[in-house]
């Protein structure tokens, strides 16, 4: 505070000055240590069963809900060990119900999130990174599908804020890269706890997300190359 005091109390024409060097030395500095990028690709996911007291759909236990992810994001390199990446996106995860009584088929559940997330990356050796940070997902919409048709929308039904992990790892040659995550849900999407109002000790039901994501993506240097003597 005092700083700031002495600060604000300088002349204007000393403060101009000072200023614009530190805007000066905050813009290098994240020049040449810093880049952006994006990636895309499929999102293969299911959904984290905690079954209370009963249960209510019986969902498979295999990634077999395909989805689609897209990100961009901004880079930030500590050194060439360790690298800070926001990342702000779009995804789409859910769980499929395999039914093999009564009407065989398949129903669908697709919940669509936009995706604020922050990573870190740890580079042990060149061409190569391991990925881990957190997601914190807000829910746009829930859709339904019966079989191949749209039954409902369903967003009422669960939390608009889904936080997990998420664990990776990628390979970069020159500027493009291929990225395999791993992100799982810290707290339930949705708890079934009617029963409870009947048996007060009634365990609840409880879904997470669970998936496994694979994407390709191109970085930009914002680092100008030093030319060669």
């Amino acid at each position: 505070m005092n700083l700031l005091r002495k600060f604000i109390l300088l002349p204007s024409l000393l403060r101009l000055p000072i200023l614009l060097m530190g805007l000066t030395t905050i813009y290098t500095t994240i020049q040449a240590q810093s880049g952006i990028g994006f990636h895309f690709g499929n999102c293969y996911s299911k959904f984290h069963v905690v079954e209370g007291e009963g249960k209510f759909y019986d969902f498979s236990p295999d990634f077999d809900h395909k989805g689609f992810k897209a990100e961009l994001y901004y880079c930030y390199a500590f050194n060439k060990y360790l690298k800070l990446k926001p990342s702000l996106g779009y995804i789409k995860r859910g769980a499929i119900i395999k039914r093999d009584y009564g009407w065989v088929g398949i129903d669908k559940f697709t919940l669509n999130y936009l995706d604020i997330s922050a990573n870190i990356d740890i580079s042990p050796i060149e061409y190569f990174s391991i990925n881990c940070g957190l997601n914190n997902n807000y829910l746009i919409k829930e859709t339904s599908f019966l079989g191949k048709v749209r039954s409902s929308d369903g967003t009422e039904f669960y939390k608009r804020f889904d936080f997990g992990y998420e664990l990776g790892a990628t390979i970069t040659i020159r500027n493009i890269f291929i990225n395999a995550s791993y992100f799982k849900s810290i707290k339930p999407i949705r708890v079934i706890d009617f029963i409870s109002t009947i048996f007060p000790d009634a365990k609840n039901t409880e879904y997470r997300n669970c998936s496994i994501e694979v994407s390709i993506g191109y970085h930009f240097n914002l680092q100008k190359k030093k030319e060669r003597s």
